[in-house]
């Protein structure tokens, strides 16, 4: 049975309802197959990302950057000779939402492609692409633990892996004197496939520099107060504080650092700084903050340099790592689609397997398992300014440390 079959072959419940927050244009169901891909009037490519919710922050550039894809691919003649409509449905930072919304992208919306979304949400939408054989373009996370143990066929993830997320903090370390580095670490992590693959691929490399670790602390996400945790830090005397929370939970930490005039040598947070946000609620209280980001505006090549002048033009600010992490996945679409010139699940997916992509992120290609060869790069908060600090071929500024 084929994945067109067993769209159209469901019973009525397994068609799940979800009201739209943001519908660029009505939803209708298609008479043509994903493979009929010429003489469509439209193609229309469905998803859900955060709009409200936890992860709304983050939500409202993805949202912008869709837009601003849709009429520019548009703009250009389309897809493949058609118009391109987007779904973007709210899935309010939810699993639970995005599982029904997808389904419904599939079964009642009967889109021809699926991309997005963020975060956790992401995960549980994995299998509803697996089960409908539909390909999966998506930058919103990239949890080993999670998708390894899913095998999952029709999922491209353009996101860089856990495993590597920290990698770049290591590097640097890596060339400070060792008599000059951090000498105790502690890892304080919230419970999340992709926080706690960070963590767990960072410990050997920590100790690999000789770094002691002291602890790993692991919180819930409804967590209200760090104040016990970090206390029994700085007791410790740990002089490396390596997080690794999502936005929220990471504001709430740097304001308890403050509180407790906790200061270490180094504060290296996995998520959260680079949108702007993070730098506008803190202010002083961030400065010096390191992190990773696998995209950022000040990136040197020819997709990226057109792409923030475009996007500043439009909506009046500088593209922040969520601009890019979002319009990664649709580059990549794009040009599977156009290469293949077929709107074919398995066409696209295989096209993807034997491709390389020119992305605003920098040339991707993808593995067995559809994981990217993204980079991550070095992030610092320096005078309020969001600067990359290594590798040293890209920096914008040297880092600041101690800090």
């Amino acid at each position: 049975m084929t994945g067109n079959e067993r769209r159209r072959g469901l019973s009525r419940r397994e068609v799940i309802a979800g009201a739209p927050a943001v519908v660029l244009a009505a939803a209708t169901p298609l008479g043509a197959g994903p493979a009929q891909a010429q003489g469509k009037k439209e193609i229309v490519i469905g998803c859900a990302l955060p709009q409200t919710g936890a992860f709304a922050a983050f939500g409202r550039y993805w949202v912008d950057v869709y837009k601003f894809w849709e009429e520019e691919v548009n703009a250009k003649g389309g897809l493949l000779g058609s118009k391109v409509r987007l779904i973007i449905y709210d899935e309010s930072s939810d699993s639970s939402t995005a599982v029904s919304l997808y389904t419904k992208l599939i079964t009642v919306d009967k889109v021809d492609l699926l991309v997005g979304g963020f975060a956790v949400p992401v995960l549980a939408v994995m299998p509803i692409a697996e089960k409908y054989k539909m390909l999966f373009v998506q930058g919103g996370i990239s949890a080993t633990s999670i998708i390894n143990k899913g095998n999952y066929k029709y999922t491209v993830t353009t996101e860089t892996t856990d495993l590597k997320w920290a990698d770049p903090l290591w590097d640097w370390l890596a060339t400070v004197p060792a008599t000059q580095r951090p000498s105790r670490v502690a890892f304080v992590q919230q419970v999340n496939p992709f926080l706690q693959g960070i963590v767990a691929a960072a410990v050997p490399k920590a100790k690999a520099l000789g770094i002691e670790v002291v602890t790993i602390e692991t919180f819930a996400s409804d967590t209200q107060d760090l104040t016990a945790i970090l206390l029994k830090l700085k007791a410790a005397d740990v002089d490396l504080l390596f997080g690794a929370p999502n936005y929220p939970p990471g504001l709430s930490m740097m304001r308890t650092l403050a509180e407790v005039q906790y200061q270490p040598k180094l504060v290296y947070m996995a998520t959260g700084p680079t949108i702007p946000e993070w730098v506008k609620d803190l202010g002083p209280r961030t400065e010096n903050v390191f992190t990773s980001t696998n995209y950022w505006r000040t990136l040197k090549n020819a997709d990226n340099e057109q792409f923030v002048k475009a996007m500043e033009a439009k909506f009046n600010y500088p593209p922040p790592r969520e601009s890019g992490q979002g319009y990664t996945p649709l580059q990549v679409l794009q040009q599977a689609v156009e290469g293949a010139k077929t709107l074919d699940q398995d066409g696209l997916r295989s096209y993807i397997a034997a491709h390389e992509f020119s992305t605003v992120s920098g040339v991707m290609k993808f593995d067995e398992r559809g994981y990217a060869t993204a980079q991550n790069y070095l992030m610092q908060i320096q005078k309020g300014q969001q600067l990359i600090v290594y590798p040293a071929y890209i920096k914008s500024a040297d880092p600041v440390y101690p800090t």
